[in-house]
C-alpha cells in the first residue's frame, strides 16, 4: 500500500494541509511562521510529489483522497490515539482533493477551507490541462516553469526568496509525475456530489488569480451548502505563499470564530 510522507509544522490544533500540483509539504514553510503556537500543520505530500511514491497513469482525486484518509489513521491528531476528525486546507490541487476527502470522507473532516480551485472541470476545458504536463515531457521542467510562475504569483513578488524556493521544487519535479498529476486534474468534477457536504467550509479566492478565477469560487461556494466565500484582494493562485498574512487571519476568523469576535 501506498504510504504518503508527510511533516508536522508548529504546535497546537492539527490542520491538514494539501500542496498544489508540483509543489510539496514544504510550500507551507509562509503560512506556518504565522499560525504558530495555535496550528499543527500536518502538510501532506500527496502521491508523485516531495518524498511521496509516484502517481500511477490513471489515478483519480478520489485515490488521492483515499491515500490521506489511509495516512491520517496512522496519525495520533487527537487527545486520544484515534483516528478524530480534523480541519483540511488544500490550495489548487490539494483543494480538490480535499473537497474529495470531505465528500467520500465526511468523519474525517471537521472543516474545509478550498482555496483557488473550482468544484470541477469543464468538459471544454479538459483537453488543454490534460495536455499541460506534455511540455514537461518533452522538454524537461524548464520548459514549463516560467508560464507557471507568471499564472501562479504577482510581478512583484517572483523574485523573492519564498518564489525561487518554489522555482527550486518545480525544477526538481519528475516530469512523468507532474503531467501524471495534470491528467488527474483534467478528469476532476465533484459538482453533483458537493452539495453532500455537512462541514463547515471556507472558500478562499485570490483577487488577482488568473488561474482560478473569483467566478470559479463562487461556484465551489455555491454547490457546497453554508459555505462562505472570501476573496483576498490582490491574492495570486498561490496565495498561501504571497498573501500568508491574509490566509492566516482567514483560518484563524473561520476556525476561530469566537476568538475573532471577541478581538473586535
Amino acid at each position: 500500500m501506498t504510504v504518503l510522507a508527510y511533516e508536522r509544522m508548529g504546535q497546537g490544533a492539527p490542520l491538514v494541509c494539501l500542496h498544489p500540483i508540483g509543489l510539496d509539504r514544504t510550500c507551507w514553510a509562509e503560512l506556518s511562521e504565522r499560525l504558530t503556537g495555535s496550528y499543527q500543520l500536518v502538510c501532506v505530500d500527496l502521491a508523485g510529489h516531495g518524498a511521496s511514491p509516484d502517481r500511477h497513469a490513471d489515478q483519480t482525486v478520489e485515490d488521492d483522497a483515499a491515500l490521506v484518509l489511509n495516512l491520517l489513521a496512522d496519525l495520533d491528531l487527537g487527545p486520544v490515539p484515534v483516528p478524530v476528525p480534523v480541519p483540511v486546507i488544500g490550495v489548487s490541487f490539494g483543494g480538490m482533493v480535499a473537497q474529495a476527502l470531505a465528500v467520500n470522507h465526511p468523519e474525517q473532516v471537521a472543516a474545509l477551507i478550498c482555496c483557488a480551485c473550482p468544484p470541477g472541470i469543464l468538459e471544454q476545458n479538459r483537453p488543454s490541462l490534460a495536455a499541460r504536463g506534455t511540455p514537461a515531457l518533452e522538454g524537461g521542467m524548464e520548459a514549463i516553469v516560467e508560464t507557471t510562475m507568471a499564472r501562479w504569483f504577482t510581478d512583484s513578488f517572483r523574485d523573492t526568496a519564498p518564489a525561487r524556493t518554489v522555482r527550486q521544487r518545480l525544477m526538481a519535479d519528475d516530469p512523468k509525475n507532474y503531467a501524471a498529476a495534470w491528467q488527474t486534474i483534467s478528469r476532476f468534477d465533484l459538482r453533483d456530489r458537493l452539495g453532500g457536504v455537512t462541514c463547515p467550509a471556507l472558500c478562499l479566492a485570490g483577487g488577482a488569480d488568473p488561474a482560478t478565477p473569483r467566478a470559479a469560487m463562487e461556484a465551489l461556494s455555491d454547490t457546497i451548502p453554508g459555505a462562505r466565500l472570501k476573496v483576498i484582494d490582490g491574492a495570486p493562485h498561490m496565495l498561501h505563499i504571497e498573501t500568508a498574512d491574509a490566509v492566516a487571519a482567514e483560518i484563524r476568523a473561520f476556525l476561530e470564530p469566537e476568538a475573532d469576535r471577541s478581538g473586535q
